[in-house]
């Protein structure tokens, strides 16, 4: 018997799928046991849902309304610690979201109006705990002042946004406090240096 080119092409095509999504695959089943837990009514997700990694852990913890996710949102790394924690209202992220390094500290806190945009002072954490970057969104974009600093703690940077957009004097410093350069800025066009 003889196979035709073209079904050996698909034959080829078919393994080749196979093989390329076999990784995701694996790591889907891997890292999930059991089923979701949680109350359905009229086939939509009510109330408390927990999701699970493969060794029992709570994987997510997350409260829906019709469907639709409503209320506190946790997720758990494998080992147990927190990843993120966040709130939804009638499917969109709203109020408080941080999220955290796998040592469990923070690695970043942010504030989310009603139509989820960040909002007001955010922060970013390096692992150790140290602050990394302050600053502050307006609409989801960065707006006014932003620092950076070193992981030691020093300040590494002090810059100014204007929606998103690098605005005014850059400072730039070295990790002993000294200034080292400086840069004016125009709707993020470098003016001077």
């Amino acid at each position: 018997m003889k196979l035709k080119p073209a079904l050996l092409v698909i034959f080829f095509f078919g393994v080749w799928v196979l093989l390329k999504n076999y990784k995701s695959l694996y790591s889907d089943f891997q890292y999930s046991t059991k089923a979701p837990e949680g109350t359905t009514i009229d086939n939509m997700k009510q109330g408390e849902w927990k999701t699970y990694y493969l060794n029992g852990n709570i994987k997510s913890l997350e409260t829906f309304k019709d469907d639709t996710l409503n209320g506190p949102s946790l997720f758990y790394n494998p080992n147990g610690t927190i990843r993120a924690k966040s709130t939804y209202r009638d499917g969109i992220k709203v109020d408080s979201f941080v999220m955290y390094h796998s040592n469990g500290k923070p690695n970043s806190e942010e504030w989310l109006d009603e139509k989820g945009k960040a909002q007001g002072v955010f922060k970013i954490y390096y692992s150790n705990g140290n602050l990394s970057q302050i600053g502050k969104n307006k609409d989801g974009n960065l707006d006014d002042t932003s620092r950076t600093f070193y992981e030691s703690g020093a300040l590494k940077t002090i810059e100014f946004y204007k929606n998103k957009m690098k605005n005014g004097t850059w400072k730039y410093y070295n990790e002993r406090g000294r200034l080292t350069k400086t840069e004016i800025y125009e709707n993020d066009s470098l003016l001077k240096k």
